[in-house]
């Protein structure tokens, strides 16, 4: 099973208590998917674009805001402890987004949170077959999430 905390560094008028429980059902499906036999815990931090934008240039060399990054602690195949590590998500880039595209705020914000968890478990999509294999899981457990 998959748990986590909320934080926030960021106030921000976009974050609903509902979507924790939203949360709940995406670990949820996520642990089913992934078959987990054991509890992994990892952190959620909410940030404003201008705080994910200067973590994206820090770490990722990139000088823009962007809409989620995870901090996996552990390399694939070598996760020696429950802790898995840090996902940042910024509502209002995805919230920007999402109207942009004409998409479902809620339905991004969690596709969004999945992927990172994802990423977490060291799915990366840097190659086309990566790719192509995360981005269908991801869709697939966020289709069992908003069913539900």
């Amino acid at each position: 099973m998959l748990i986590y905390t909320v934080n926030h560094w960021a106030k921000s008028k976009l974050f609903k208590q509902e979507f924790l429980s939203l949360f709940d059902r995406c670990a949820k499906e996520i642990s089913n998917a992934l078959k987990l036999k054991t509890n992994y815990y990892f952190d959620v931090i909410i940030v404003n674009k201008q705080q994910i934008q200067r973590i994206n240039h820090k770490f990722r060399h990139k000088n823009e805001a962007t809409d989620v990054i995870s901090f996996a602690l552990w390399d694939a195949n070598e996760i020696k402890t429950p802790l898995l590590g840090e996902i940042y998500l910024s509502l209002a880039f995805i919230k920007k987004y999402s109207e942009e595209n004409n998409l479902d705020f809620v339905e991004t914000l969690l596709l969004n949170y999945i992927h990172g968890i994802l990423h977490l478990f060291q799915f990366d999509h840097m190659q086309k077959h990566d790719a192509n294999k995360m981005f269908k899981l991801q869709n697939k457990i966020l289709s069992k999430v908003i069913k539900k």
